[in-house]
């Protein structure tokens, strides 16, 4: 199968040109798909966690093609698989969004995080979708990222951004400085945008957890069972609380510990995690995943050896809506 993602864009510059075809052929080399379906993620996005747990917990087995931010972007086959495929209505993104969900034959199954978790059961209730959709996701998103991209949030950033299930290339290439900022500028620009935008979506946050608490205490966030709404919601809320098995396929520990984070987003992480919502979420992680689930699939050579996946599955165990979580 051909790796030349770009014949179809000559206008891309050679620069990215180049840049692409490099991070297809570590592709190639890293990522076996095999029969399976790939999964394209970024693999901190709490969008392509919701996707990728529910999966696993739907039985379904897939190999993950992780890509850092700005990565996946400019260097990835994400953008051309979704120009060479219709989008449903309603879907909201840019061409590059994660999660992406492909067969075999580059034929996209799922679109996004709701495409993916359909494949568990039903979504939640329309208000607290909405919920979900339009203020807990993107303004989590927000309110992190204005954390990290800060010049104080740098180190943290780069230790989120170099997991090491994440191929060598893309690793080194977050490494470096010039690089790592150009990201987190047109991060900046497209997610932060400015102060007055973080302290906005902080009212809006504080108002909507306020309105979700009612939905806790009743199906299906007080079921015993695994469910698309309670997944949806402990992945969102996810980057606000950093549960330790946040995105834990590619961490070999927590992704950020409490003392990696500038001192500002220590602070606003114990905060949220004093909300009811907060401590349902780190409850929620802590029983309903196993400390080591489903690894990366990666065939190529690492350190010389060609890798093997591991069977392990995560847990399906969730707490009763009244857990107090902890912090």
């Amino acid at each position: 199968r051909s790796t030349d993602w770009t014949s179809a864009r000559p206008a891309v510059p050679r620069h990215r040109r180049v840049g692409r075809q490099l991070v297809a052929m570590e592709e190639i080399c890293c990522y076996s798909q095999g029969e399976k379906p790939m999964l394209y993620t970024i693999p901190m996005s709490h969008y392509c966690e919701a996707a990728r747990w529910a999966l696993e917990l739907a039985g379904i087995d897939f190999v993950e093609a992780a890509y850092l931010p700005g990565l996946h972007a400019a260097f990835s086959p994400i953008v051309d698989l979704r120009k060479g495929s219709k989008a449903p209505p309603g879907l909201t993104g840019s061409e590059s969004s994660v999660p992406l969900l492909v067969s075999v034959d580059k034929e996209i199954i799922a679109h996004d995080s709701w495409e993916c978790m359909s494949r568990l059961g039903d979504a939640p209730p329309l208000r607290a979708k909405e919920l979900l959709d339009t203020i807990i996701g993107p303004c989590a998103r927000t309110i992190a990222y204005s954390h990290l991209l800060a010049d104080e949030g740098d180190a943290a950033f780069l230790k989120a951004c170099t997991p090491a299930k994440v191929p060598w290339m893309q690793r080194w290439a977050m490494a470096s400085s010039p690089f790592r900022w150009k990201v987190k500028a047109a991060l900046r620009e497209g997610l932060v945008r400015s102060q007055g935008h973080v302290e906005d979506c902080r009212t809006r946050l504080r108002t909507a957890l306020t309105e979700f608490e009612a939905f806790l205490y009743m199906p299906p966030y007080a079921d015993a069972g695994p469910t698309v709404a309670a997944v949806a919601l402990a992945s969102l809320m996810a980057p606000l609380v950093l549960p330790p098995n946040y995105a834990v396929t590619f961490y070999e520990g927590p992704m950020l510990e409490m003392e990696d984070l500038p001192p500002a987003m220590r602070e606003e992480v114990a905060a949220w995690r004093n909300t009811p919502v907060g401590a349902w979420t780190l409850e929620y992680y802590k029983a309903a995943q196993a400390a080591r689930p489903r690894d990366v699939v990666l065939s190529g050579r690492v350190g010389g050896f060609a890798t093997k996946p591991r069977a392990a599955r995560r847990g399906r165990g969730v707490p009763h809506a009244g857990g107090n979580g902890h912090s």
